[in-house]
């Protein structure tokens, strides 16, 4: 593969429009890859307007002073800029001392234009060399697609892509799991890797993760799956500055290890599934505590366990396509688990027809218990956001309980929670954070809610239902903002004088103590119930 796919600063160089340029400092550097040419004044958009591997033209206007250049040409090393070229004729003519010192430290290649040149006609002509380049590529990679099908298509593992990817392009491949060792394919020395793994970290801090980075020799490209990221995939070499086609390549393979990520997850899940049985009877409470116990010391958890509860999740297809529900189901467990591991949680599950059922066993302290959880369900819904449209999900984490014994009363509290978001039409998972709303459920199972909410409510549901009204809502808002006009107002999208004729409405026909502290709880939970009782 002899076919020169980059463009570099040396390159650049040797054009026509460069003749007249000098290289005053970063000669070290001629090597750094061009992948797109920017016309730049000013160091306050170079956050904004750099990605990294340019070539910045100026004039030098921004130059007001020493301290203004140096910050200017600190930001674009920072930024991983592959060179600058400044002219030198009206703005500035002669770069700082300190200017060229830098340069040369980083082999950040300076180039100066004497005299006028047209930047848009650099621009334009360096751009149809780099487009060029790059459409070159395109055999290369549907040649190295075609190669690799065989392989992705016969029994195979993660190394085996990493291999093949080596053997193909002739560089170095390694892969950084989130969790766990580094796989190099070839193997190499220690004092290699550890030279490698220090170049990667130094990328990391230099430039955003979410790209590709280069530094010479070096590649990088996140592994991202279900909006998760796994792991890293990195391209080097010993021998050859690494190309625009070994970018390409990278990202293609970077998908391909996400995919054998998820190949392998998807099989130990499944394999946990299996195995997990017995959780249905401990669910239940027919398994004996020291039974219990036995089956979590075969589990190797090493930790003392602070406590116990329950994660339901309940599916709601909006497809009649059950492959697609024991994907999702699947999916959720594989995300689930990694994110409650993550946040100080042992992992067990069992599976239903339509639901998936979470054991957590809490392995740190039990006031930093609602947080972690939360935590770890943001994290889930992230995760299976794209899924949505297909599926409803509902969660519900039940009441933390100290023994074994007790767990099936947090099994029974998640399904209540589960139970009143769907009734109330509102999204909180975790039991203990449902308040009043646990308080109406509760009461529903003891008390005939229709006759309590007709005693406080009664005639103010007639006068909505005859006039059309709002003053249920204008009643629940007003309270829910501590009885302030302005909020109540504001929120309501209706003028103050509009909610004073509102408030006596109500007053009128609750009576002047439907603020005072006794009647006015009566009052907010008899609105939580018919909340409740009308879905």
């Amino acid at each position: 593969m002899s076919e020169n796919f980059n463009l570099t600063i040396g390159d650049i160089l040797k054009t026509p429009h460069f003749k007249e340029a000098k290289l005053l400092a970063g000669a070290g550097g001629v090597n750094r890859v061009v992948k797109w040419v920017h016309i730049l004044e000013g160091r306050e958009y170079v956050s904004e307007s750099v990605n990294g591997m340019e070539l910045i033209l100026t004039t030098g206007v921004d130059f007001t002073g020493k301290d203004v250049a140096l910050s200017f040409l600190e930001k674009l090393i920072h930024k991983n800029v592959s060179g600058l070229g400044i002219e030198l004729i009206s703005y500035i003519t002669e770069l700082p001392e300190e200017m060229i010192r830098m340069a040369d430290q980083y082999n950040f290649p300076l180039i100066g234009f004497p005299k006028f040149i047209r930047y848009i006609e650099i621009t334009r002509f360096l751009h149809t060399i780099i487009v060029s380049k790059t459409k070159n590529m395109f055999p290369y990679i549907e040649d190295f697609l075609d190669q690799i099908g065989p392989v992705l298509l016969s029994p195979h593992g993660l190394r085996d892509i990493l291999m093949f990817s080596h053997r193909y392009l002739g560089v170095n491949v390694a892969y950084f799991p989130e969790h766990g060792n580094p796989q190099f394919v070839p193997e190499i020395s220690s004092l290699d890797m550890n030279k490698i793994c220090k170049q990667r970290l130094s990328s990391t801090r230099t430039a955003n993760q979410e790209e590709n980075y280069h530094f010479g020799r070096l590649m990088t490209k996140p592994v991202h799956a279900l909006n998760n990221r796994w792991g890293e995939l990195c391209f080097f070499s010993f021998s050859r500055e690494l190309s625009g086609l070994d970018e390409q390549i990278l990202g293609k393979v970077a998908q391909m290890v996400a995919q054998e990520m998820m190949r392998e997850l998807y099989i130990q899940e499944k394999g946990h599934q299996e195995e997990n049985i017995w959780l249905e009877k401990w669910l239940n409470g027919k398994l004996a505590e020291g039974e219990v116990y036995k089956q979590l010391k075969a589990l190797d958890t090493r930790s003392k366990i602070s406590g116990y509860a329950v994660c339901l999740f309940e599916f709601s297809a909006m497809t009649e396509d059950s492959r697609f529900l024991k994907e999702l189901i699947l999916a959720v467990s594989m995300v689930s688990r990694s994110a409650f591991e993550h946040h100080g949680f042992y992992f067990l599950n069992s599976v239903g027809d339509s639901r998936l059922t979470c054991i957590l066993l809490d392995k740190n302290m039990p006031r930093t218990w609602q947080s972690r959880v939360k935590q770890a369900v943001g994290r889930i819904k992230e995760s299976i956001g794209s899924f949505a449209q297909k599926s409803q999900i509902m969660t519900g984490i039940g009441k933390p309980v100290n023994q074994p014994s007790e767990l099936k009363e947090s099994l029974v509290t998640a399904q209540e929670a589960v139970a009143v978001q769907k009734r109330f039409k509102i999204d909180e998972p975790v039991y203990e954070l449902l308040h009043i709303y646990r308080v109406v459920s509760r009461l529903d199972q003891a008390i005939n809610l229709t006759g309590y909410i007709a005693d406080y409510l009664g005639p103010i549901i007639e006068h909505d239902a005859e006039h059309q009204g709002e003053l249920i809502k204008t009643l629940k808002t007003f309270y829910s903002y501590n009885c302030s006009s302005q909020k109540t107002a504001k929120s309501l999208h209706i003028t103050r004088q509009t909610l004073y004729f509102r408030l006596q409405k109500i007053k009128d026909i609750l009576g002047d103590d439907f603020v005072s502290r006794e009647k006015r709880l009566a009052i907010e939970l008899a609105i939580c119930a018919y909340e409740y009782v009308n879905g």
